[in-house]
């Protein structure tokens, strides 16, 4: 990922960011693909909660992404810098949920909602700008369930201890999937750790496979609990039937939540 400038014919210029492929990566028919699935899908999709796309681009052989800069980190980046407390807690996951709901209900022009399904909903993939804005980016491996698409196996880039048993297991993923990933990020901002860690790669993927995993001695309020219980139920059906939902059981808790809390977290000099 670049910093660069946008530049109008008036000369008018504003920051975007660039992603490309990494040097090795490039003429990769299937990660190219990848990279120009999530071009497409950010130029579709318009919500507050994601990064537009503003053009897909071919410079010398090699394909590029631009989209919007949000200046800020990765809520990986956020968790390692400071302890995140439970009221911003409630509120990240709340401004995901709401957008997760928005691309599960994504319908087409002649209004078939396309049942798409982010697949990546990690703390890599979510960025928490200098403004308390809370955006999903990453539509890489994003697919309608409505179209038909090719088995990512190993492919996958989405982190083992935040997918859900069934992407483990190469079943077909729903908006519950999703949801699943959400849950894991939840645990893991009101906790500290990750809910399914295990000592290999394979002990993960059985711990997420069996939804193995249980609270620290110092739990969370009894709310943020069952939330995170019910997301990460193995059976997608006792799971939330919609990100809204997950939202909604959010809202008695993030309301008392300013979103200046983050924006404390970057020191700026006071106007004069």
């Amino acid at each position: 990922m670049y910093l660069g400038h946008a530049h109008s014919a008036s000369g008018f210029s504003r920051p975007v960011a660039l992603k490309v492929l990494q040097p090795h990566l490039r003429g990769d028919a299937r990660f190219e693909r990848m990279l120009i699935g999530e071009a497409t899908w950010g130029g579709k999709l318009y919500h507050d909660g994601l990064v537009p796309t503003y053009e897909l681009g071919l410079h010398e052989g090699s394909y590029f992404v631009c989209m919007e800069y949000v200046p800020g980190f990765t809520l990986a980046e956020l968790a390692s810098r400071i302890t995140i407390p439970q009221t911003m807690a409630h509120f990240i996951i709340a401004k995901i949920a709401l957008a997760l709901h928005y691309v599960h209900t994504y319908a087409n022009d002649e209004g078939t909602c396309l049942g798409l399904v982010h697949r990546d909903v990690t703390p890599s993939n979510v960025i928490v700008s200098r403004a308390g804005h809370v955006k999903l980016v990453d539509f890489g491996i994003a697919k309608a369930t409505s179209q038909s698409s090719e088995t990512q196996g190993n492919l996958l880039k989405g982190t083992y201890a935040y997918m859900s048993p069934e992407q483990i297991d190469g079943d077909t993923l729903t908006a519950q999937s999703d949801i699943f990933s959400l849950g894991t990020l939840f645990y893991e901002l009101l906790t500290g750790t990750r809910a399914f860690d295990g000592e290999s790669v394979h002990e993960t993927m059985r711990r997420v496979r069996d939804s193995e995993w249980s609270w620290p001695d110092a739990r969370p309020d009894t709310a943020s609990v069952r939330i995170v219980e019910q997301c990460l139920q193995r059976d997608c059906r006792q799971r939330y039937e919609s990100a809204r939902d997950v939202y909604q059981a959010l809202l008695p808790l993030h309301h008392l939540f300013s979103v200046f809390q983050i924006a404390d977290i970057w020191p700026t000099e006071p106007c004069p």
